[in-house]
């Protein structure tokens, strides 16, 4: 079937599949192509959503996507696009959906540049009423939440677009769409980046407050050079304030979206109600848990990263460690107090030696001395060296006799500056020897 499918290029308008006559290229994503359409049988205009070839590569994955396309159809709320019909031809794969005339979000932004809050808050309480719908009816998951998945209508109601990607728990996971992480970085959960298996409400629910971040500041949480390093970011990063970016936002909105984008989703909001409930409440211009502010203390602890990135995501630069400083910065800062604390050490040591005196004292050398054979009186046996002091000894004080030495020894000894005067006062045939 490989051969059957028709590359992007041969996708023109007037081309016929099943029903459907293409009309106008509206855009293309990961998972293929949507044309504005005309429903021949019912002569009506209609958003028909084309998939490309990777999604279906056998006859078992096209039996899997007819499947999901018809649980996509039995979804019926006035937040969500219709889904009207799912075929194939030839290998061609389509869903056919209500059009919807208007902007979506991610043009809105281009246009508008930041919303103003009361209206973020506004659209994602419509966005949560139709997931809270998917999620307890079907238990689905959208799994792909983003500004450009939102379209304002003409009437300015919200309606979330591209649930091509949905996927229900309640199906067999042997019977869904796997085999590759789906989902747009930007707006991606932890656990989705991770590629965990039992992802459930709470995924979506962070894609939602990452699409909320975007339109409330006009920049999404974590950006990065690549796909690999936004989705790290997710998992390492610390929460993004978005009062740093944009400082007119409430702190009740800032609090929501912390706990709401929280690592752990075990942090998060227990349900779509909760959700909602705080919603309200921050609309109301109170804090989301009803308290007076001090969640947001006790979250921002609390939302910082502890697990590692997994395999195969690399990080983008050094993580960050639990106090938001990285090892290296650790570690170039300890190297700077020892060495303070070094240099403080030395500055004090040389301090004293100056008031003691003891810079450096000279060294004196005694020639040697031939030893003289014993005398016949022991009295005599002792010759003594007299030698000023410098604490005022008098003169004629017997200091320790030297050792005996041979020919070749010579005594070294250091003297004090002081001492050497003296020595030079009192006995200058010895500094003449030496």
């Amino acid at each position: 079937q490989s051969e059957l499918f028709l590359p992007p290029e041969n996708l023109q308008p007037g081309l016929l599949l099943g029903d459907f006559r293409l009309l106008q290229h509206l855009g293309s994503g990961a998972m293929g192509h949507v044309f504005r359409a005309e429903q021949l049988s019912l002569q009506r205009e209609v958003a028909l959503k084309i998939f490309s070839r990777e999604y279906t590569p056998d006859q078992e994955s096209l039996q899997r996507f007819l499947g999901e396309m018809r649980l996509i159809a039995s979804l019926d709320h006035p937040n969500i696009v219709t889904a009207l019909t799912a075929g194939e031809q030839d290998g061609v794969c389509y869903l056919a959906m209500t059009l919807v005339e208007g902007d979506d979000l991610e043009m809105a932004l281009k246009k508008r540049g930041q919303l103003p809050e009361k209206e973020v808050l506004e659209v994602a309480r419509k966005m949560g009423e139709a997931l809270r719908y998917a999620w307890n009816t079907r238990q689905m998951l959208h799994r792909d939440i983003k500004p450009s998945n939102i379209r304002l209508s003409r009437t300015g109601t919200p309606m979330l677009l591209d649930l091509g990607i949905a996927k229900s728990k309640q199906e067999d996971s042997g019977r869904t769409l796997d085999g590759f992480i789906v989902g747009t970085p930007y707006y991606m959960s932890p656990e989705q980046a991770r590629g965990t298996r039992d992802l459930d409400f709470r995924s979506d629910m962070y894609s939602l407050a990452a699409t909320m971040y975007h339109l409330a500041t006009g920049s999404v949480p974590y950006d990065a050079d690549s796909s690999m390093a936004v989705v790290t970011k997710h998992i390492t990063e610390p929460f993004p304030d978005p009062s740093e970016r944009r400082p007119d936002l409430s702190a009740g909105f800032c609090e929501l979206l912390e706990i709401v984008m929280a690592k752990d989703r075990s942090d998060r909001p227990d349900s779509w109600d909760e959700f909602l409930a705080m919603l309200t409440r921050v609309g109301h211009g109170q804090m989301p848990r009803g308290d007076g502010g001090g969640t947001r203390r006790r979250k921002l602890s609390k939302n910082r990263p502890t697990t590692a990135p997994p395999e195969p995501v690399q990080a983008a630069g050094p993580v960050a460690t639990a106090d938001g400083m990285s090892p290296l910065k650790q570690i170039l800062a300890g190297v700077a107090v020892m060495l303070l604390v070094l240099g403080g050490v030395w500055a004090l040591m040389l301090y004293q030696r100056q008031l003691q005196g003891l810079d450096d004292p000279p060294v004196v050398v005694v020639p040697p001395v031939k030893q003289q054979p014993p005398p016949a009186d022991p009295a005599a046996a002792v010759t003594a060296t007299v030698l000023p002091t410098s604490d005022g000894a008098p003169d004629g004080t017997a200091a320790t006799p030297a050792p005996p030495v041979e020919d070749a020894l010579v005594t070294v000894q250091r003297l004090s500056l002081e001492d050497l005067l003296l020595t030079a006062k009192h006995q200058p045939e010895l500094l003449d020897k030496v």
